[in-house]
């Protein structure tokens, strides 16, 4: 869309708005040859559409003191360019509105869900995509919306926005879309598969005729867009209302900062065991390395030092009870290396087994927490060859950056890190349950 809306204003400002034509947007804008037939595929028709009301939305929140407004008209793809009278003088007499013409307001439950990868999959094979899309909306998230007593509000080409009067609601309707696309894409395994992503916020919204605007839905576009394909993100709003109501679980991904609002929003994932996709569970480690070696590091008062000489395998941070109490912190930060690296070249940490399977080690002249390991034998596969390294006590622990958030089930409310999105709880890494497993225990 920005490239569309980017040609047709350079074309019309260049006095070339006769060029500003379907066939010509198809070719520059989205890379079609000169076979190009606007009766067999509706891309620029269904791109245009898209633009229009993203435009509208834009000009009624964030950009209502612009003074420079495109528009895309309807039937046509010049663009108008209005320029708006400037605001009033300080001393000029402004009247109130009268009563009657007072913005008319109410609080809302908006669900906006969006095609993941829709450009792509548009331009892989157009009238295919069009067609399973319109299959989806007319089988299964139509019925969906009605059931939840929803109203759909806005129809864009790869996307709906959804009114609803209840956030229970609203949620319900999102995870019975979320496993019904899971079942029809299960029965429908040819690649590339229609996936949705769905956001959904609570607030107050600004009514104008049928149509929903302000913070609150741009609220909800926005945990949309954070959304993984298949998901389901909610608003801390949300979250409140449906929180024990709707027999799922949310995991918590902190307070995030979004495109074009000015607050930290507090997003929440919802748990769909029954069409979960890899990225809703998370191993304690997955070998992601790089990092450069040797590096060094050791205690506060350098009785122990160590060397390590290959390249770390995770970075993560630790919000779970045991680390709180180990390190008198309430969140550590955490570096994984494969055991055979690591070397101490200056004393040796004493150790403490903390679990049937962990032991830690720290200096025991200062008390700095220094390891994190497994005890051999190993409980699985995955629990051997490895040390967790403190990251603080790194020399330089500036490059290890966390890249998740794990034991969010102990995070403490005064704590919030905006740093690194993901956040698990430790139930739901699969290799932690697995080892308390080993020993017939809970995950604490």
């Amino acid at each position: 869309m920005k490239d569309f809306l980017r040609f047709v204003i350079e074309e019309a400002l260049a006095g070339r708005g006769e060029r500003v034509k379907e066939h010509t947007v198809a070719q520059e804008v989205f890379q079609k040859d000169e076979t190009f037939d606007p009766k067999i595929s509706s891309i620029v028709r269904v791109e245009a559409s898209r633009l229009r009301s993203k435009l509208k939305q834009y000009y009624e929140s964030e950009g209502q003191s612009d003074l420079i407004r495109l528009e895309i008209p309807k039937g046509g793809y010049v663009p108008k360019i209005r320029t708006l009278v400037a605001e009033p003088r300080p001393n000029a007499l402004v009247l109130p509105a009268p009563a009657s013409g007072r913005t008319r307001r109410r609080i809302a439950a908006i669900l906006s869900a969006d095609v993941a990868d829709y450009s792509r999959l548009m331009g892989m094979d157009e009238a295919r995509t069009l067609t399973v899309l319109r299959a989806h909306l007319g089988e299964l998230i139509d019925p969906a919306i009605t059931e939840y007593h929803g109203r759909v509000v806005r129809l864009m080409g790869d996307g709906v926005l959804v009114d609803f009067a209840s956030a229970i609601d609203a949620v319900e309707c999102a995870v019975q879309i979320q496993q019904g696309m899971a079942m029809r894409n299960a029965d429908a395994p040819d690649d590339p598969q229609i996936a949705f992503r769905i956001g959904i916020n609570l607030g107050d919204v600004i009514l104008e005729g049928d149509d929903i605007f302000g913070e609150s839905v741009n609220i909800a576009a926005r945990l949309q867009e954070l959304a993984d394909p298949g998901g389901v993100y909610i608003s801390g709003p949300v979250f409140e209302q449906v929180d024990g109501k709707v027999g799922l679980d949310f995991v918590d991904r902190g307070n995030q900062k979004v495109k074009n609002i000015a607050k930290l929003v507090r997003v929440y994932r919802a748990s769909l065991p029954d069409c979960s996709s890899i990225t809703q569970q998370r191993p304690l480690f997955d070998m992601q390395g790089s990092k450069k070696v040797p590096v060094t590091g050791g205690c506060l008062c350098g009785e122990v030092r160590y060397e390590i000489t290959k390249p770390v395998i995770e970075n993560n941070f630790c919000h779970c009870r045991m680390c709180q109490k180990f390190s008198g912190a309430p969140v550590v930060a955490m570096s994984t290396y494969p055991e055979d690296a690591l070397r101490f070249t200056k004393g040796e940490p004493k150790y403490y087994r903390s679990s049937p399977f962990v032991e830690r080690g720290f200096c025991v002249t200062c008390g700095s927490s220094l390891t994190y390991k497994p005890l051999a034998p190993a409980v699985a596969p995955q629990w051997a060859g490895w040390i967790v390294v403190h990251t603080a006590s790194l020399d330089n622990p500036e490059p290890n950056a966390p890249r998740w958030h794990l034991g969010m089930e102990s995070q403490m409310p005064w704590v919030d890190i905006h740093h690194a999105p993901t956040r698990v709880r430790c139930k739901d890494a699969p290799d932690i349950v697995a080892a308390w497993a080993a020993f017939d225990m809970p995950v604490p």
